[in-house]
């Protein structure tokens, strides 16, 4: 399971530290809590990039858009001791009140947790060629050793260079390798020293 981040920001403090206990006493692991002032959420959600929210409702519409200022994956929790108007509610992905148990609340973090991470997703979007290509020029191969190697034209291997570095925004070799390191796909011992 990846680690995920959740940010609580109740109104209450009480509330905040006890769904905090709440979500520490269930079977979560590699899960990181911080409660923060919903004043202070706008100055700590780029810092803590979180992929779970819990917030109370009404304060969060107070402090501006949350949803807007979280990735696209992330899931807002609404937590309530009253019933929402649809309008409210609709702006999260889950509402529960103050009275539900956290298995709910679980249950979300365990499905942002087994969802792929950006990383995986960049790595499902190159093809197994493009795969191939990528390792080859960060083992410090040439185009034309690559094409040898997998029985295309140079060409081909020029196409699926252009093809790695539109999906994945990346367009040195020195990225591509930090990118491949990380991924897995290449181990530091199968770089040729003194690529550039």
């Amino acid at each position: 399971m990846k680690h995920v981040t959740v940010v609580i920001t109740l109104r209450s403090r009480l509330m905040a530290l006890g769904m905090r206990t709440a979500l520490t006493e269930t079977s979560l692991t590699n899960v990181s809590y911080h409660i923060i002032e919903p004043g202070m959420f706008a100055e700590n959600v780029e810092r803590l990039r979180p992929q779970v929210v819990i917030a109370d409702p009404f304060t969060a519409l107070s402090y501006g858009d949350f949803r807007s200022m979280l990735s696209d994956n992330a899931v807002l929790i609404g937590v309530t001791a009253l019933a929402l108007p649809s309008e409210v509610a609709k702006c999260f992905d889950l509402v529960m009140t103050a009275y539900d148990s956290t298995e709910a609340v679980e249950r979300a973090i365990v499905k942002v947790a087994s969802e792929p991470s950006d990383d995986d997703k960049a790595n499902e979007q190159l093809t197994p060629r493009e795969r191939e290509v990528l390792i080859g020029v960060v083992r410090g191969r040439a185009n034309k050793e690559i094409a040898a190697d997998m029985n295309v034209s140079v060409n081909t291997v020029m196409t699926h260079r252009r093809n790695i570095a539109s999906k994945l925004q990346i367009h040195s070799v020195a990225g591509l390798t930090i990118y491949a390191i990380v991924s897995k796909l290449v181990s530091i011992d199968e770089i040729r020293p003194g690529i550039s």
